[in-house]
């Protein structure tokens, strides 16, 4: 979706911190789990099957960039032909487009973009790094509060692009 006539916006993400508390809690809950659920079979199982839930969702949530050194991504430039421009702390960009998984609500905005790698100069040539964390969970604390709104705001008049979450929806 184009937002034309629109300004571009730009975002610094350097201290979003949604995503860390999450994933923190989310491991939290996956580590106490199994232990209430297999109490009846013993301890060791329960802490064996905490442990591999941890490292199962731990290495989900680094893989995302929600945990560890993958928290590259620093800058978000939303342009009025609709596409976004994902800036990596080490100055390497990525093009994108959102994509209609993304969610929105007044607590909440969830990101999720189709990237385009930039083209290498050596074919089949391994890129350093990567590209960016394809998702991204915002709370309106980890933006100043005009760029929270300004950005939900922008993604309410592009809805084809983000959807409301349920709770929007049903209101």
């Amino acid at each position: 979706m184009s937002s034309q006539g629109l300004p571009t916006l730009v975002f610094d993400l350097r201290e979003r911190r949604a995503e860390r508390r999450c994933a923190l809690l989310l491991l939290t809950l996956a580590a106490l789990a199994p232990a209430l659920v297999i109490r009846n079979l013993g301890l060791m199982i329960a802490l064996v099957a905490g442990l591999i839930a941890i490292a199962v969702i731990g290495t989900g949530f680094w893989f995302a960039g929600w945990l560890g050194g993958r928290r590259a991504l620093v800058r978000l430039v939303w342009r009025p032909d609709g596409s976004w421009c994902l800036i990596q702390a080490d100055g390497r960009e990525f093009e994108g487009q959102l994509q209609p998984a993304s969610r929105m609500s007044p607590a909440a905005i969830w990101l999720r973009w189709a990237l385009h790698e930039p083209p290498s100069p050596i074919p089949d040539a391994p890129r350093p790094g990567g590209m960016p964390a394809r998702t991204l969970l915002l709370l309106p604390q980890d933006l100043p509060r005009a760029d929270f709104r300004r950005l939900l705001v922008r993604l309410r008049l592009d809805q084809s692009e983000c959807a409301p979450t349920a709770a929007q929806a049903n209101s």
